[in-house]
């Protein structure tokens, strides 16, 4: 096995087995952000699961961050923030990167 290889085994193996981690990009739609974070707070019975928001550029970041920083309270789960210092023009490129980040073994991902 390459050291890449045994890296990504080892990261795999280091994931939640009873967590879904919910990927969510977003560019300059709050309106869609608070949305889609509503509907996530409004589960019933949900699993155990982390939101991470990759916010890809927009041009209010601190209204994406007052966004997702008033739901962290609201969904009494972890929520996550990465922000891009510029837009990227893909939504794979914010979605992979919030990949990177994951806790769970599960992976949902969710446009805004």
């Amino acid at each position: 096995m390459t050291q890449s290889n045994s890296k990504i085994s080892a990261w795999i193996e280091s994931l939640d087995p009873e967590m879904v981690s919910v990927v969510l990009p977003t560019y300059n739609r709050p309106v869609y952000l608070e949305r889609a974070l509503l509907s996530l707070a409004e589960q019933k019975n949900p699993p155990k699961f982390e939101v991470i928001v990759v916010d890809d550029g927009s041009p209010k970041p601190n209204l994406i961050k007052e966004i997702v920083e008033s739901y962290v309270d609201v969904m009494n789960m972890d929520i996550k923030l990465i922000e891009l210092g510029e837009n990227s023009g893909t939504v794979s490129i914010p979605r992979n990167i919030g990949i990177s980040h994951i806790s769970g073994l599960y992976i949902s991902p969710m446009d805004d």
